[in-house]
């Protein structure tokens, strides 16, 4: 998909200040003891704009500075800090440099010494060495960003000199970005969500640690100080300022700060470190998942390990009646429980509640489900269907598809942002996402089928090469409660069937580009050999009368950079369209997400199908949009840029023809796009006829 505009939150504006000159640097000459001495690693990252700053602040401060060059061995005797600058983990020398003295920077600071580490790409840290000793640990993540930084330790030396304890906040103004869209730069960057052996210094919230932004770690007779703040980006490729003045007085305060922490550390007159230990950890859940008629998956991630039961009975009947099932929450699987429940009534309303050691844990009157109607019974069935999300902000989204009356949802990806091989960083995210209060109520009663995009498989316009896909595939199996994961331990394609609708939920990701396509051997593959005969069979058998096939990713060409389109793979897009008209299969309907922008296109293919092919893009749920991704196209019927949207589905048999609309709808509940669609329009014997009788409503 298209790069998530989070990240160029950190580009920079110039602003109307006297410039700062460059500082030259050189090697530190030991002539006095009243200045220490630090070695420097900066990376003019583009996120900033070349900004730079740490040699100039410390040089302020009084230090003297030196670049550090991957020659420069990490000697106590030699220089009494080493700082690394904000970002400058995306450089391949930050890579090199903490590969080679690994061993040495922890001796470094065993012997007295100072390491500090700014803002870095979480994104990057997964592939990266940690420089901490053993018992000590600091997991940046991404995503994780804030302008509330306070203040928890007002006496430490290092806080005191520069942070306002009167208002126990950080209040200069936030660092420059680029101040253009939805874009809002953030004075706390890929914050720390856990650690181990380190002080928190400063945070958002001093009871809830969510986001934290400076951590302090001992060992031996030293100090790691490890931060998310970005202060030390002040300075522009040509030397000029690109911070506004406050800022900078932060930044000048903290560095002059950092020279008399520095001072302490080495003259062994620094305050011992209290490590502060991690909040301890809330029940996340329960999460209806694949609900049909005759069975319902549930998950839950308890608090603490250990056995729970699931008791689930037709409402208004006997509790007592129902029978336990056990399931251990065991810490493998990040304490994730998966029950199935069997031989239930259709179309009948459940109540659930768990229990630990005989002891309810969960219960109450919102704790319930209502199981699908007969596949043929005639039914009205409405679906909401939805990409690229917040799992933070925008409350009003989920609470109006709540209000829309839906029979369930269906994340086609992004949902959540992670961008993050790492499996405990996808865990982490994956539990703030269904921890969310307005998501966490509506999941309890509303079954969820999801898929995965680009950005929670791994990284921007990922593939099946990716590294660590096994562990991305366990930790969506662990947070998920389809009726199946793909086929065979690989992929996670799922299908269900709601009255006249039977949706096949694609996997655009596991097995992209890791064979030769069944389409044409000489190309790399989207879907996989598997996968594409599961949907052959599931298409040529289902009997439903619209067939939704739906993916994270765009049916048409995006016309960027980026391979994650189905243009990309135009040869099994055509072999599905060849497959669809050779079995004649009727109410195909194509839906995709990705490109944070709401489309329709009607596709000219009553040669090939005998009909039509609508396919309806909905994105995004966030308030982050692309106009650009609104590109031309022949067989577009709309497309239009809106933020916080969704998709909603329905399907009614009870009419005749059925009928199928579609709604774009924004969370303040206004349809800005409909299509109402009968099944005949979508059937080869009358396509041609029918087609100019689809009802198209656009609102703006």
């Amino acid at each position: 998909m298209s790069q998530h505009r989070g990240l160029s939150r950190r580009q920079f504006i110039g602003v109307s200040l006297a410039s700062l000159p460059l500082v030259g640097v050189a090697l530190a000459q030991n002539t006095s003891d009243a200045h220490p001495k630090a070695a420097v690693l900066e990376y003019a990252d583009s996120w900033t704009r070349g900004a730079r700053g740490a040699a100039v602040l410390l040089e302020r401060a009084g230090f003297e500075v030196m670049p550090l060059s991957i020659d420069v061995v990490p000697d106590p005797a030699a220089f009494d800090l080493l700082f690394i600058g904000s970002f400058a983990n995306r450089d391949q020398a930050y890579r090199q440099y903490v590969t080679r003295y690994q061993v040495q920077i922890r001796a470094f600071v065993a012997a007295g010494a100072v390491v500090v580490e700014m803002s870095q790409s979480a994104q990057r840290c997964a592939f990266q060495p940690s420089i901490l000793p053993e018992g000590m640990e600091a997991l940046r993540t991404t995503y994780a960003n804030t302008n509330e930084v306070r203040v928890l330790a007002h006496n430490h030396p290092l806080m005191a000199p520069w942070a306002d304890s009167s208002e126990a906040k950080l209040t200069y103004a936030t660092p420059p970005g680029r101040q253009s869209g939805n874009d809002h730069p953030m004075r706390n960057w890929d914050s720390f969500a856990q650690w181990r052996g380190m002080r928190v210094l400063l945070a958002d919230d001093p009871v809830a640690l969510r986001y934290v932004a400076m951590l302090e770690g001992e060992h031996g007779k030293g100090r790691y100080l490890l931060s998310s703040l970005w202060l030390d980006k002040i300075v522009g490729p040509e030397g000029q300022t690109v911070a506004q003045p406050d800022t900078v007085r932060a930044a000048e305060a903290f560095f002059t700060a950092l020279k008399d922490y520095v001072s302490l550390v080495r003259a062994g007159q620094a305050p011992p470190v209290a490590p502060t230990p991690m909040p301890s950890e809330s029940w996340i859940g329960p999460m209806l998942g694949h609900i049909d008629h005759e069975q319902a998956f549930l998950w839950t991630r308890p608090d603490v390990a250990g056995l729970y039961t699931l008791l689930a009975w037709p409402s208004g009947q006997d509790r007592n009646a129902a029978q336990p099932l056990n399931a251990y929450a065991e810490p493998e699987y990040d304490r994730c429980i998966h029950w199935h429940l069997n031989d239930l009534q259709p179309d009948t309303e459940y109540q659930y509640r768990i229990e630990r050691d005989g002891q309810v844990q969960l219960d109450g009157q919102t704790f319930i489900f209502r199981t699908a109607a007969l596949p043929h019974h005639p039914v009205k069935v409405a679906l909401a269907l939805g990409s690229c999300t917040s799992s933070t902000d925008f409350p009003d989204l989920w609470q109006q598809i709540e209000h829309e009356n839906v029979q369930g949802i269906v994340l086609l990806g992004d949902t959540p942002y992670i961008d993050s091989t790492d499996t405990t960083v996808n865990r982490i995210k994956h539990r703030e996402f269904l921890s969310y209060p307005p998501i966490a109520h509506l999941v309890r009663c509303m079954p969820v089928w999801a898929t995965w995009d680009d950005h929670d498989f791994g990284a921007n316009d990922s593939d099946g090469k990716i590294e660590n896909r096994d562990g991305l595939y366990q930790v969506f199996r662990e947070y998920r409660a389809p009726a199946n994961f793909g086929q065979s331990g690989e992929g996670i394609y799922t299908s269900f069937r709601r009255g006249p609708i039977e949706l096949f939920l694609l996997d655009t990701r596991y097995f992209s580009q890791t064979a030769p396509s069944f389409a044409d051997p000489a190309q790399p593959t989207l879907l996989g050999q598997r996968q594409w005969d599961w949907l052959c069979a599931g298409l040529k058998a289902s009997d439903a009368p619209f067939k939704l096939i739906a993916c994270g990713i765009l049916w048409d060409d995006k016309k960027n950079k980026e391979k994650d389109d189905w243009e990309t793979y135009a040869y099994e897009r055509d072999a599905l369209f060849d497959f669809i008209g050779r079995e004649h299969i009727s109410g195909v309907i194509l839906i995709g997400g990705d490109i944070h922008v709401s489309r329709a296109l009607r596709y000219k293919t009553e040669q090939r199908i005998s009909y039509p092919l609508y396919e309806f893009v909905t994105s995004p749920m966030h308030d982050r949009i692309l106009p650009d991704l609104n590109i031309p196209h022949p067989d577009l019927l709309f497309g239009q840029a809106e933020p916080n949207t969704f998709l909603k589905i329905t399907a009614d048999n009870t009419a005749d023809p059925p009928t199928l609309s579609a709604e774009w709808i924004k969370m303040n509940g206004q349809r800005f796009h409909e299509i109402t669609l009968t099944l005949d329009e979508l059937s080869p014997r009358s396509a041609a006829a029918l087609s100019s009788n689809v009802k198209i409503t656009t609102r703006t």
